[in-house]
């Protein structure tokens, strides 16, 4: 490896670093409380994913056709000024358009950052370096969170609006790396110029949808569309927090000490067991971890239910790099960036329809419905998924 490798490789560690760092992950749906109920969280919160999603693919295609590095650029910015906003709202409405914005900006940068340094490593002829980025990739951005969610509950303590602003300064702070990696423009895929948007988008898509690799579609619609933007994302966990008993003192803690229990596991299977880790069975096997993890929240038992949300936070966080790999190592260049965020698009579909829902059941008090529904369809989603792989293998 040269040295001007090694060198973007560090700069895309610190971008990494610095996108970890959500100091209002564990705490944001109380200062959302304060200006609307769960159920307007909800509605809030699926519409701006419906934003989101109409800009996901399309931005990804904008990420082949201008360029990644420039398109992550633009999310960023979004995505600090949505954030920002949040922390600075005063209603109901302007939290809403907050929520709209940078999820915005999300949809910019998710799949467009991924496809920068694998292209970039592919054109050095070190993209098999990618399996072991992506697990320090994610390594990196886990230990961010797990440190900025703990600093994040002391900053709400102090000042409610704190750790927003501190995550949208972050995002600006993100900037400083991302001018670093100017270098890896210069090695994308040339498109040709008469190409049409919209085929560029049915074409990138259609790479989701080939045999080889149609097999992820369930996880990223059903497992992942449950585990990683249901319950890490959106308004779920805080209400699972919320009914086991969990202070809000402790929830900051809590968030964090489950990740370092994702984060140890990838660690330790990266490092032991190379040669299976990234093997189907090991996706297979999150897969059902989560689906005890929910079925654990059933039970009206503090510790039960902490050991369940413990479970369903290392299955969710531990299949992301899994999922994002099998795709960059399957799929074509040319419309990479297009067809990670189709695998987006899908992942987050779900929460469009879901989030009204378990906000509606919370503020009714009733949520084991919910808990059912989401165990119930990982089950789908993993049935299917393996359906799939074994057609696609016979």
């Amino acid at each position: 490896m040269t040295p001007s490798t090694r060198k973007v490789i560090r700069q895309y560690y610190v971008y990494c670093a610095l996108f970890g760092t959500w100091f209002a992950s564990g705490i944001w749906i109380f200062f959302a409380r304060k200006y609307a109920t769960d159920t307007a969280i909800g509605f809030f919160d699926a519409a701006s994913f419906a934003v989101a999603l109409l800009a996901e693919i399309p931005s990804g295609v904008l990420a082949d056709r201008i360029g990644r590095r420039k398109t992550v650029i633009i999310g960023t910015l979004i995505y600090g000024v949505g954030y920002t906003m949040w922390g600075l709202s005063i209603s109901r409405w302007m939290m809403a358009v907050s929520f709209i914005v940078y999820w915005v900006g999300g949809s910019f940068v998710s799949g467009a950052d991924e496809a920068m340094i694998f292209e970039y490593l592919k054109s050095k002829g070190h993209e098999d370096l990618w399996q072991r980025i992506s697990v320090n990739r994610f390594l990196i951005t886990r230990v961010s969170l797990i440190l900025s969610i703990f600093f994040g509950g002391l900053m709400y303590n102090v000042y409610g609006r704190l750790p927003f602003l501190a995550r949208g300064f972050t995002f600006f702070l993100m900037l400083i790396p991302l001018y670093w990696l100017r270098s890896v423009d210069a090695h994308q895929p040339q498109r040709q110029e008469k190409s049409n948007f919209i085929a560029d988008i049915k074409t990138g898509t259609r790479e989701l949808l080939s045999a080889k690799i149609v097999w992820v579609l369930p996880l990223y619609l059903m497992v992942q569309g449950i585990g990683f933007t249901v319950f890490t994302s959106g308004i779920l966990r805080p209400i699972l927090f919320a009914y086991s008993g969990i202070s809000l003192h402790n929830i900051s803690s809590f968030v964090a000490l489950t990740t370092l229990i994702s984060v140890t596991f990838l660690f330790v299977s990266s490092r032991y067991f190379k040669k299976s880790f990234f093997r189907l069975r090991t996706i297979f096997l999150l897969a059902i971890t989560m689906i005890v993890g929910f079925l654990l929240n059933i039970p009206h038992n503090t510790f039960v239910a902490i050991a369940g949300l413990a479970l369903v936070t290392l299955a969710a966080y531990s299949l992301s790099p899994l999922l994002s790999n099998a795709i960059n190592t399957t799929i074509g260049s040319r419309y990479r960036a297009t067809t990670l965020s189709a695998a987006n698009f899908c992942e987050n579909i779900l929460y469009v329809v879901l989030a009204p829902i378990v906000g509606y059941l919370s503020t009714k008090g009733s949520i084991n419905n919910i808990i059912y529904l989401c165990s119930g369809m990982v089950l789908i989603g993993l049935l299917s998924s393996l359906y799939l792989h074994i057609k696609a293998h016979v």
